[in-house]
């Protein structure tokens, strides 16, 4: 029997593999971003899908400005993931750009946990 770490790996692989299925159906061909702990499943789920390309780059920031180029540029949706905290923060500013010039552009933050194991995120 898996334990809960196994668990929550099965889970977050499952979660990405949809995730990237969509975004690949929703006309995704590339994602910006860093690659970091929480955000694992999904760029392996990127890797294994192959129909959306991942760019790897230095800073958040420099992600979500590059991704609102490209959309701006093709038209087409582009991805940009964040880790969280600091690193879905730098997200806003180019965020509120691609919203300003209306330009399809799509945040991927990781599911952070507070440290009693609950998510931070808002329930759905």
């Amino acid at each position: 029997m898996a334990g809960p770490v196994a668990r929550r790996w099965a889970d977050g692989q499952d979660c990405s593999r949809r995730l990237v299925g969509d975004a690949g159906v929703g006309g995704v061909r590339r994602c910006y971003g860093i690659v970091g702990d929480a955000l694992n499943p999904v760029i392996d789920a990127l890797r294994r899908n192959g129909s959306v390309d991942f760019v790897h780059v230095r800073h958040e920031e420099y992600g979500v400005f590059a991704a609102v180029a490209e959309a701006r540029l093709t038209g087409n949706p582009v991805a940009v993931c964040g880790t969280a905290g600091p690193g879905v923060t730098h997200l806003v500013n180019g965020l509120l750009d691609a919203r300003k010039e209306r330009v399809p552009v799509i945040a991927i933050r990781d599911p952070a946990s507070s440290r009693s194991g609950r998510s931070t995120s808002p329930p759905s």
